[in-house]
């Protein structure tokens, strides 16, 4: 029996240790630099606006493809859409730094298309329609200006996502599209 006292103040003993040296900060945003921002909602046009970037269709010289830029999320005061192009051999691919497709803008929804003279134009790696090769995938984004003068980038100048993972399967809004270049 004296045991079994013996064993129910280690344990007594035991929780109040544990509990006197447990977390000093109950508040763990605290210690998390997190910043409230918004999210665009980015998506393609339907068709007949491609939905990829075909080689056949930019050497006949009639590719055209778009987005729609909303609201997905929170109060923006300006958008940049913004295009990223990734290209190369599977081993080496290389992203190009972000251009600004379109700027300044404050109205939404908006629909924008462009063609392949707006990316040649737009990238300089593009010199002209034979630079587009089957693999090659432009990434269309946005840079987001808040109502206090901040700018969230969705994606870093490197080309990777400048957000979390629950944007990548998000039903309610998308913050990138991609189009593939196609033979």
């Amino acid at each position: 029996m004296k045991k079994m006292k013996n064993i129910k103040y280690i344990l007594v003993l035991l929780t109040i240790v544990f509990t006197s040296v447990s977390c000093e900060v109950d508040d763990l945003a605290t210690d998390l630099n997190l910043t409230e921002a918004s999210v665009p909602n980015i998506t393609k046009l339907p068709l007949p606006i491609a939905q990829s970037i075909s080689r056949a269709s930019i050497a006949a010289g009639n590719v055209t493809f778009g987005v729609k830029v909303d609201r997905g999320l929170g109060e923006i005061k300006s958008l940049d859409l913004i295009g990223f192009y990734t290209y190369g051999p599977t081993n080496a691919r290389v992203t190009t730094a972000p251009v600004v497709l379109k700027s300044g803008i404050t109205t939404f929804p908006v629909n924008f298309e462009f063609n392949q003279n707006d990316l040649i134009t737009a990238f300089p790696y593009l010199t002209s329609i034979i630079s587009f090769v089957n693999g090659d995938v432009l990434t269309v984004t946005a840079n987001i200006t808040m109502n206090d003068g901040r700018v969230i980038k969705m994606m870093n100048d490197d080309g990777s996502n400048n957000y979390g993972a629950e944007f990548n399967g998000s039903v309610l809004f998308k913050v990138k599209q991609t189009y593939s270049v196609v033979n």
